[in-house]
């Protein structure tokens, strides 16, 4: 497939390849609690970089697990999102 703007192609290419090394980096980092947010890897494995151009609109995206939603918000006790975490107690035991 020939690329109609390799210029920009190669910006939003680089510029998206980033933001992906950006997201995982953060995905290894520990949170207050001292855990990282990889647990199963399932989020970390499948970020995916996107580059959608057709005429008129140039798009670059990351595709992603559907999980990174309760890793960003939590789960909360009500609604989409709830927030459930076992207690510290009962871990130590």
């Amino acid at each position: 497939m020939e690329i109609a703007y390799p210029h920009t192609y190669e910006v939003l290419s680089q510029f998206i390849n980033d933001l992906r090394t950006l997201y995982l980096n953060r995905l290894k980092q520990q949170d207050s609690n001292g855990w990282n947010r990889i647990a199963s890897g399932n989020l970390f494995n499948s970020v995916k970089t996107v580059i959608n151009m057709d005429g008129q609109t140039i798009e670059a995206s990351l595709a992603l697990d559907e999980v990174w939603k309760f890793i960003e918000h939590g789960s909360q006790p009500e609604g989409e999102y709830r927030q459930h975490w076992p207690p510290v107690d009962k871990i130590k035991e």
